[in-house]
């Protein structure tokens, strides 16, 4: 499971691309600035104190934009001076790795300031950008699944397969072709694909007239571009197949109630026909890439890449297909579900697919992997003792949100600590129903 990402957090790293790698970044108002080309057989002492301020100065930009990404503790703001705790750090360094980011390089000192004075390059950035990508779990965003993107084609390409098994490879690599091109129509076509026909005239009651309709659709095949009155829904899902290669059930699906839609069922053509095909669209990007991340976490990157040869033929089908498969495996929870209800998941996913783990000391592992550094509303279980009728005493576990200082619940990354607090009672309070 991945963890939460907010992308957007890191946009001021993510717009500044300079041409050469070794460009050391400074802070620049809002984004960013050449600071000069850094080079290695410059040692620290010929830095000057503003050149270390300035490194220090983004780099503490860099570790805020992180920490606010992922939603991690120990990060204190006091106006423009951030301080970071070590067990900040540490669990930065957990999510992202220490290969790339490396500890050692911002120096916090007793305060816990940057203080090492060290450059940051492009080529660090670009390291920790996308690595941030490639384990952060976010709403679509195509600058970040687009390094999702790439990351996967590369692995796919480099696997070792047995030569029965090359097909895999190949399917996948498919798969993978008709999601980028999904990706592509999202970003370049979709929100101009339906436009007012700015010269329909409503007071025109010639139904022969088949031009004298409210919408047109943008067409643009292979570089070449021609507008064409919308008079069904379609010509939508022509257009979209000859694009794409991929069959969308659009009549079947946009009203939700099961009822075959036509043009005269719509109140807002454009926006109603636009939303269901970026939804679809996107369910399919993220449920593919993020399934394929996941399943070479949890070892069974064999069985997704076998899933991917769904026999269905739209894309509403795949998407089906893929969701069942991740259920099958893993417990689903939402963030704004309490710790201990997805605690409570994760033993169900793991009890289901190996009935004879029963104890919590061999689940613990498992939903420690899952579930810590995700944002979640914490609990803590609360004991309280029942009398009944025939005077024997019963103990019941309740779980109550856990309040700060204002009484306010607490929603932060989850801890190991956080687990095994409430792991137990978990348990015990689903083999009591």
């Amino acid at each position: 499971m991945g963890v939460e990402f907010n992308p957007k957090a890191l946009d001021i790293f993510r717009n500044a691309q300079f041409n050469n790698e070794n460009t050391i970044a400074n802070l620049d108002g809002d984004g960013l600035k050449s600071g000069g080309i850094y080079k290695k057989d410059i040692r620290v002492f010929f830095r000057s104190k503003d050149e270390k301020r300035a490194n220090n100065e983004v780099r503490t930009a860099l570790l805020r934009s992180l920490g606010e990404a992922f939603n991690i503790s120990g990060m204190k703001k006091d106006g423009d001076k951030v301080s970071f705790s070590r067990e900040f750090m540490a669990q930065l360094e957990k999510i992202l790795g220490s290969d790339v980011l490396k500890s050692g390089d911002f120096g916090i000192n007793g305060s816990g300031k940057v203080a090492s004075g060290k450059p940051l390059t492009q080529r660090r950035i670009n390291a920790i950008l996308t690595k941030a990508a490639l384990v952060g779990k976010s709403e679509y965003n195509y600058e970040t699944y687009k390094v999702k993107m790439a990351a996967v084609k590369a692995k796919i390409t480099a696997l070792d397969l047995e030569p029965t098994k090359i097909y895999l490879r190949d399917r996948a690599l498919q798969h993978f072709d008709a999601v980028e091109k999904l990706m592509t129509f999202m970003e370049e076509d979709l929100d101009t694909l339906i436009e007012t026909n700015f010269e329909y005239d409503s007071s025109d009651k010639d139904s022969d007239n088949d031009k004298n309709v409210p919408f047109v659709m943008n067409n643009r095949i292979k570089g070449s571009y021609s507008q064409k009155p919308l008079t069904s829904i379609a010509m939508v899902t022509n257009y979209v197949q000859e694009k794409t290669g991929q069959l969308f059930h659009i009549q079947e699906n946009i009203l939700g109630n099961g009822k075959i839609a036509r043009m005269d069922d719509l109140t807002e053509p454009d926006t109603q026909i636009t939303d269901y095909l970026r939804r679809a669209m996107q369910a399919f990007v993220t449920t593919s890439l993020d399934l394929y991340f996941e399943s070479e976490q949890s070892d069974d990157l064999e069985g997704y890449l076998t899933e991917l040869g769904s026999a269905a033929p739209c894309i509403e089908g795949k998407t089906t297909a893929l969701t069942e498969f991740m259920l099958s495996k893993a417990a689903t929870h939402n963030s704004d579900q309490n710790l201990d209800q997805c605690i409570g998941r994760e033993i169900a996913a793991i009890v289901k697919n190996n009935p004879s783990m029963e104890e919590w000391k061999d689940m613990a592992p498992i939903i420690k992997k899952n579930l810590v550094g995700v944002t979640r509303p914490i609990t803590v279980p609360v004991k309280t003792t029942i009398v009944t009728k025939d005077n024997e005493t019963l103990e019941n576990t309740t779980f109550k949100p856990l309040l700060d200082k204002n009484n306010k619940p607490v929603v932060r990354p989850v801890t190991e600590e956080d687990i095994d607090r409430l792991g137990q009672a978990c348990l015990d309070a689903i083999y009591e129903m």
